[in-house]
């Protein structure tokens, strides 16, 4: 299967597995990726992606810190990507939606999907290889969610527990029968094996990644810090990682990209020679 064909299969899917793949996210820095920490305009190397959100399925509420200025609503778009939820955040709260807030003051949030920082507080801005954030602004114009820029397929919050890998992940890589639509749930088409990625999971992707950037070269810490990790010791005091680092990192990503691509082909040429010989 080339790439273009599961571009074609799946949709926005294939965008995110290869978001996975070539920025090294966190399934639920993917879950929480919302559309306004992409900055896709500008020159071929001028496109980012800020890590500053992961989605969570939490049964019990966090805590919310108001803001100067926010109200429910605002909190609701911030921390549960669906201004609807408003109402939720109310009712856990004793209050009205309406009702005034003031800066400082503690909230619970409602149960559920809710936005948390990253692990470990891994903030950071990541430069995009050009290919993907190609692709991501393709995804963003056909994308009707608001907020979001991986929904699941109901246009609902991912979530990445058992539903994701039973509904979407395994079906994926290891193929599916037909499905007829059920309650509360859409027909699926029947899809073949991907050769060779069956024991695959999106933590692998992440694995992968590194091993790329390892690959190719790219100074310790920034590699580290892209992965979201804090580097112990003088090494992780003292280095630290400059614009030109990170540009390496994303010409060497596009790099490989396009080498996957010139590959495919060659292979492609070679399975038709074989099967017309």
């Amino acid at each position: 299967m080339g790439p273009q064909d599961a571009r074609t299969l799946r949709g926005f899917q294939y965008v995110m597995i290869l978001t996975v793949a070539y920025t090294g996210l966190r399934m639920g820095e993917v879950a929480g990726l919302r559309r306004d920490q992409l900055h896709l305009l500008g020159p071929e190397y001028g496109k980012s992606l800020r890590v500053q959100w992961q989605g969570q399925w939490l049964t019990r509420p966090a805590t919310h810190t108001v803001n100067k200025g926010e109200v429910l609503e605002s909190i609701a778009v911030l921390r549960h990507a669906d201004p609807k939820r408003a109402a939720d955040i109310a009712k856990a709260n004793g209050i009205t939606v309406g009702e005034k807030l003031r800066a400082g003051q503690k909230l619970k949030l409602a149960k559920g999907f809710t936005l948390l920082p990253p692990k470990y507080s891994s903030y950071s801005t990541l430069i995009l290889p050009p290919f993907l954030g190609e692709l991501l602004s393709e995804l963003l114009a056909a994308n009707a969610h608001e907020v979001l820029v991986f929904p699941s397929q109901r246009g609902k919050p991912l979530r990445v527990d058992d539903q994701f890998y039973g509904r979407f992940w395994h079906p994926s890589v290891e193929g599916q029968e037909e499905e007829p639509s059920g309650k509360g749930r859409r027909a699926q088409a029947a899809l073949p094996a991907v050769e060779g990625i069956a024991e695959m999971v999106p933590h692998g992707l992440r694995h992968g990644h590194k091993v790329w950037l390892d690959e190719q070269g790219h100074p310790r810490v920034a590699v580290e810090e892209r992965m979201g990790h804090k580097l112990q010791g003088v090494e992780g005091t003292c280095s630290h990682t400059s614009p030109e680092m990170e540009l390496g990192i994303a010409r060497g990503l596009q790099e490989a990209w396009e080498k996957s691509l010139a590959d495919g082909v060659d292979e492609a040429a070679g399975w038709r020679e074989k099967r017309s010989s």
